[in-house]
């Protein structure tokens, strides 16, 4: 609705955009199934998979299925990765071998054993 001020101006009154129910439900649900597109697509673009090559052997009447995987990463291979390893594996079996019971540390034995009689 528009008005007309006294110095000849035009005032244009404008109500607020008041949103109903069922269309706050359908923007909730539509917001929430493009986030789960998202979600999806992002993990079918970033999650590592696995390459693996089937082999199959025909002469067993085409039943027998074997899995040959391919390596997982050039790191596996590296002398020098194999080495770190090997120092970790060696570093971890020496720390089980060690005994981290300290009996001086311990604390003292304490008789919980509490009679309280009220008279």
């Amino acid at each position: 609705m528009t008005q007309i001020a006294d110095g000849g101006e035009l005032i244009k009154e404008t109500k607020p955009v008041s949103l109903t129910k069922p269309v706050i439900i359908l923007l909730v649900l539509a917001s929430v199934f493009i986030l789960a597109i998202g979600i999806g697509v992002s993990f079918a673009l970033f999650y590592p998979r696995k390459n693996t090559t089937v082999v199959i052997d025909n002469t067993n009447n085409g039943n027998t299925f074997e899995t040959k995987p391919k390596p997982v990463s050039k790191l596996a291979t590296d002398s020098a990765f194999l080495q770190l390893k090997s120092d970790l594996d060696g570093f971890i079996s020496e720390l089980d071998r060690i005994d981290l019971i300290e009996p001086q540390l311990a604390p003292p034995n304490i008789d919980l054993n509490i009679n309280v009689q009220i008279k």
